[in-house]
């Protein structure tokens, strides 16, 4: 029998297939004939870590946004919970970092648009991965309300490792990563069947619940220690997710 290693999880698809190939299925049988043990990203081990004292913003709640500007990555339901958030609490702020090399649009249009205050909003340009990390150690907690991860989401599994909690939906890739022990999951008003211009399905998205995103935001906001207990949590789970653990399953899988 062959042997077939995947690396990330097939996709867009969502919600787990059709193929539904994840980790922690153990080998899958393709045909018959080919066995298959699906991997995902990783991170690099000690790029992304616990910090005890951050030390940088200490007065007001931050809350964290990245991955490219985009609808899968749903941003726009982020801007429209901020936007309730904004008008009810005077200390909470977004950090954006929504800029990549492969488009222009960063978002920040469709923040202004949205009235929302630009004081309120600190918008990062593209960083090393050692700024990436202080970036992420200094903030209170980070939103992924994709809707629709073919992997995992290695923006998500960063913010993760240096201990920090973050709210996320997962009925796509990101439910192989983060749940109720070690975040705070996103509720989804259903399912969006994306077709071809032939009819064909390509592709089932889940669209997350901004009212239940207003929630969580308002529930952490109120309950910080119970939220780092979360982060402690995300910090353990990414601890298994480096490189150079993928590197010893796959030499374990080819020797």
């Amino acid at each position: 029998m062959s042997r077939v290693i995947i690396v990330n999880t097939p996709g867009p698809q969502g919600p787990r297939g059709p193929g539904g190939i994840y980790e922690g299925s153990g080998p899958l049988t393709i045909s018959g004939s080919v066995s298959a043990t699906s991997s995902f990203w990783n991170i690099t081990a000690g790029e992304f870590q616990v910090v005890d004292d951050p030390s940088k913003f200490t007065d007001d709640f931050f809350l964290f946004s990245g991955c490219k500007y985009e609808t899968r990555k749903g941003q726009d339901v982020i801007i429209k919970a901020f936007k309730s958030i904004c008008d009810k609490y005077a200390d909470i702020k977004l950090v954006c970092n929504w800029t990549n090399t492969y488009t222009k649009d960063d978002g920040k249009d469709d923040l202004i648009k949205a009235g929302i205050p630009q004081d309120r909003v600190i918008m990062t340009p593209l960083h090393s991965n050692e700024m990436m990390a202080e970036i992420y150690q200094n903030t209170d907690l980070g939103i992924f309300p994709s809707r629709c991860e073919a992997g995992t989401n290695l923006v998500m599994m960063e913010y993760m490792a240096c201990g920090k909690p973050c709210i996320g939906t997962i009925g796509t890739g990101q439910g192989d990563i983060l749940n109720s022990e070690n975040g705070l999951p996103l509720n989804s008003k259903g399912i969006i069947v994306l077709k071809s211009t032939e009819g064909e399905i390509i592709s089932n998205w889940e669209e997350p619940d901004s009212d239940h995103l207003i929630e969580l935001i308002k529930w952490s906001y109120e309950n910080r220690k119970k939220i780092q207990m979360l982060g402690k949590n995300a910090a353990q789970t990414m601890k298994t997710k480096t490189w150079e653990k993928m590197a010893q399953k796959i030499f374990k899988l080819i020797s």
